[in-house]
């Protein structure tokens, strides 16, 4: 090693993604940068509050903050963020409090001091242990605890010291790691453990408990004399580390890799740099000697950002400086002066929804967040019918760091036909932000179309009941009104799908009406007229229709004409195909629709052929129908033409309905086809 190089200041672990560049005597040399967003601005509030030096502080989150003076006491903040007291604890007295490191979440909190002594609280900082002598021979520089079962400290003499159990107090005893005195010491649960010294060499270990550690690596060679260090670490399972010297800061993406380590450097300019703290998501903050404070965004990568020095403590020196995933940070001075900075608000925006996200009753909506280097308490997607809204969705998982990133949610059970509102809610150590206001309007289903007709004996006293003929997308969510019309007026009363036919009713005419209300709004169709004869009608035979048989291109259809017909039935046969479309080409036929196999599919029905014929009350005939020129040309160009068949028309008297459908094939081997009789 060389007594020459500028001693390491601090050193810092961070999770955040890293590139990284070798540093050596003769080379320097970077791969290409991450991205980064713009550096967050932080504004900080300085305030007193210990009357002797501070030397250390420790955060473990934004609800507990413990800092240490060079008389023995320990000073803890349960909100931080506010100017507000702290409470003074005297621990230690007689000493020199040189460091503290609390765990993330606050389990625990050790503190160490200028004589070899240990003293630890789990209790956030309120009780603490007597003084425990782990150290007779030097001066303990730093801790750093990775959590409640792992804590190490370093001190002068180049020794290490491990505790598994350190709200026991239980610690081993010194390891002689390095042979120049150590200045800090960084650990993190990946297991990883950093500590540097005076002579600019950075020693790890990711086994800390099992006392292995490298050999110490020179990553500042241009050291002049030794000065004072502090440490601070931030959790993560990344083996990446940040270190800083007077004016430079000095960071690697493999720390724990020995010998192999690679290091890179940033010149800062201005003061002595004294401490610097980064966390998860990408921030870091160094201090100096003259009050300044330098926040960086990913400081690690190739091309680091790092914003103008703010004077946030002159003339003061600033001797630590500790900062948490969810965007807060304390620094603290030698003139018993703390100042606390968050990181700004989230900036979040919600966008317009695109039409072709938006349907019935669902909808893809997005936006963007940018974190501000800070770990989120919470993000959600608020909507609702108004600016009340009142249901949310959770936001996707973000990453950390301050580029802004688009993110989308999917909204479920809403309503069609509806305006709804939405916005863009996100949650971070300094309050709430909230997007502006979003709408969009969910589209209304098609209009479900009644076709109604009249089933049953129209004769006194019978029953006579409406059928809808409400079929198709939206039919089963659709309100159904009735109404019976007498000579084309309502009759009062009748407003059900059946009606008992009474004397009034003899040698009139008969209607039903049929309003079918959804979303899409309503829409309203009457049956055919029905007469109710005078006299008895005696036995009652309705029309019926046999079986169809496909010859070449036609369909024949045997019917026998009910008895009871209005002097003759008047048949009807239709022939259609459901074509499939696909960017307005054709890409498959068939008889009834199938479900879309793309989103960019529709569906066309065609007439293929129609026919009507007249055959007298009672008697029996076969009508035939055959294909039309677009059948013709689909069954050229299929082969194999698959169609619908239906059979309409006269059932008794004068009531028409459907009387028959069939799934009818050409071009394969003529047969019975399978049919549904009207019910």
């Amino acid at each position: 090693m060389h007594a020459n190089r500028f001693p390491l200041v601090a050193i810092v672990a961070s999770a955040a993604s890293l590139c990284v560049a070798l540093l050596t005597a003769a080379a320097l040399a970077c791969v290409a940068p991450a991205s980064a967003g713009a550096v967050p601005a932080l504004e900080w509030r300085t305030h007193s509050i210990d009357p002797g030096a501070l030397s250390g502080v420790s955060c473990a989150s934004t609800s507990l903050c413990a800092a240490v003076d060079r008389s023995g006491h320990v000073l803890i903040s349960a909100a931080p963020a506010a100017v507000g007291p702290w409470s003074s604890h005297a621990i230690d007295p007689g000493h020199a409090l040189t460091a503290v490191s609390c765990a993330p979440g606050g389990a625990l909190c050790v503190a160490v001091d200028d004589d070899g002594h240990t003293l630890a609280s789990d209790d956030a900082g309120t009780s603490w242990s007597a003084p425990l002598d782990i150290d007779g021979t030097a001066s303990l520089t730093g801790v750093s605890c990775a959590s409640a079962s792992l804590c190490v400290a370093v001190d002068r003499s180049g020794n290490v010291f491990v505790s598994i159990h350190p709200s026991a107090s239980a610690w081993s005893s010194g390891q002689a790691i390095d042979g120049h005195p150590l200045t800090s010491v960084s650990c993190t649960s990946a297991p990883l453990c950093v500590a540097v010294d005076e002579a600019g060499g950075a020693l790890s270990s990711t086994d800390p408990a099992g006392g292995s550690w490298s050999a110490a690596r020179t990553i500042d060679s241009n050291l002049l004399a030794p000065t004072p260090v502090s440490a601070s670490c931030a959790p993560g399972p990344a083996n990446s580390c940040v270190a800083v010297s007077a004016g430079e800061v000095f960071a690697s993406g493999n720390a724990g890799a020995s010998a192999s380590a690679t290091w890179n450097a940033t010149p800062l300019g201005g003061g002595a740099l004294t401490g610097v703290a980064c966390e998860a998501a990408g921030l870091c903050v160094a201090v100096d000697g003259g009050g300044d404070a330098y926040v960086g965004d990913n400081p690690t990568a190739a091309a680091p950002s790092w914003a103008p020095p703010s004077d946030i403590d002159s003339p003061n020196a600033l001797s630590g400086v500790s900062c948490v995933a969810e965007g807060l940070c304390a620094a603290v001075d030698g003139a018993g002066d703390v100042s606390v900075a968050t990181v700004p608000l989230p900036a979040v925006e919600a966008k317009v929804p695109n039409p072709v996200d938006v349907a019935e009753t669902v909808a893809e909506v997005n936006g963007t967040v940018n974190t501000n280097d800070a770990i989120l308490s919470s993000c959600r997607f608020e909507y609702g019918t108004s600016e009340a809204y009142g249901q949310s969705v959770p936001c996707p998982a973000l990453a950390a760091g301050s580029a802004t990133q688009t993110i989308g949610a999917r909204l479920e059970g809403l309503v069609p036909n509806v305006t709804y509102d939405y916005r863009l809610v996100a949650v971070g150590s300094g309050g709430e932000a909230r997007s502006a206001n979003v709408t969009f309007k969910t589209p209304a289903p098609p209009l479900v179309q009644p076709h109604p007709s009249i089933g049953g004996l129209p004769a006194l006293g019978q029953r006579l009941t409406c059928k809808s003929g409400v079929s198709g997308t939206g039919a089963a969510a659709a309100t159904l009104g009735y109404a019976w019309l007498r000579n084309t007026r309502a009759i009062g009363g009748a407003t059900s799908s059946t009606y008992a036919v009474a004397g009034a009713d003899v040698s009139q005419h008969l209607q039903c009406r049929v309003t079918a209300t959804n979303a899409g709004g309503s829409a309203t169709a009457t049956s055919a007229l029905v007469t109710v004869p005078a006299g008895e009608l005696g036995a009652i035979s309705e029309t019926q229709v046999g079986s169809p048989r496909v010859a070449g291109r036609t369909v024949s259809v045997p019917v026998t004409c009910s008895a009871q017909a209005a002097g003759s039935c008047t048949i009807t046969l239709r022939l259609t195909a459901v074509e499939t479309l696909r960017r307005g080409r054709v890409v498959a036929v068939a008889a009834r629709a199938q479900a879309a196999a793309r989103r960019n599919s529709t569906h066309r029905t065609v007439t293929v052929g129609a026919v009507t014929a007249h055959l007298p009350a009672g008697h029996r005939g076969t009508v035939t129908v055959a294909l039309n020129a677009t059948g013709r040309a689909l069954l050229k160009r299929v082969h194999k033409l698959a169609a619908k068949l239906s059979v309409s028309g006269t059932v008794v008297g004068a009531i028409g309905a459907q009387l028959r459908t069939a799934t009818v094939t050409f071009g394969a081997s003529a047969g019975r086809a399978s049919s549904r009789r009207r019910r």
